[in-house]
């Protein structure tokens, strides 16, 4: 579902509070999440469930598991007219199952698992990050684009400062933002972690041309 068109509807009154704003955001973050899941779930074959969309300040903390938790992730930044970047993310034990849920043709040609699941998530990171970016695009008319992806295993310790890491420059990064939710492939194990880390700037831009092509986002 890609975000509706640009309407020449000007959000009048007080300026939204922080709150509201992280609660405007967090709406345009389930209407991204929605256009890319149609995609990554049309290319596995299998319905995909969307669970929660939370916008935080980005020096709250990304680590939802042990510090010491082997995961298995994608990372992207986010190039064009800002920064930031991107994650897919999920422990070993939920990528061997979704190694398992590759389509035919990657299963034919890789029949290595770790090769298959490395070419899978790479290229669901693409297929997500691509569509997730053109709702955020669309509504403050800037250029977002993903970068190559960068396949990681480590520690949930690990991943979590490499996703930080282009944020790093203050602390805490003034007015970034977290942006997360999940994805529950086929069963409750299969879950995995899909976040953004946005700089201010960013934030700032995104909610200005949301409130005013899609106020309704911001109402209470």
């Amino acid at each position: 579902m890609k975000a509706a068109p640009r309407r020449n509807r000007i959000a009048s009154g007080p300026t939204p509070s922080r709150a509201a704003t992280d609660t405007g955001l967090a709406r345009l973050l389930e209407l991204a999440m929605r256009n890319s899941v149609e995609k990554v779930s049309a290319m596995l074959q299998i319905p995909i469930l969307i669970d929660g969309a939370t916008v935080t300040p980005a020096a709250a903390s990304l680590l939802e598991l042990p510090a010491a938790t082997n995961c298995v992730a994608v990372l992207l930044g986010i190039r064009g007219e800002t920064g930031g970047n991107l994650l897919m993310s999920l422990t070993q034990a939920g990528a061997a199952e979704l190694c398992e849920m590759a389509p035919p043709e990657f299963k034919e040609f890789m029949p290595d698992p770790q090769e298959r699941l490395r070419a899978l998530l790479e290229e669901m990171a693409n297929l997500l990050a691509s569509t997730y970016l053109d709702v955020f695009s669309e509504v403050c008319s800037l250029r977002l684009l993903p970068t190559p992806p960068s396949y990681l295993a480590a520690p949930s310790s690990e991943v979590s400062d490499a996703f930080f890491a282009p944020l790093s420059g203050s602390s805490p990064p003034s007015g970034a933002r977290l942006l997360c939710s999940h994805l529950v492939l086929r069963a409750p194990q299969v879950r995995m972690l899909v976040a953004a880390a946005l700089p201010g700037d960013a934030v700032r831009q995104i909610s200005e041309g949301a409130r005013r092509c899609m106020p309704e986002l911001f109402l209470t």
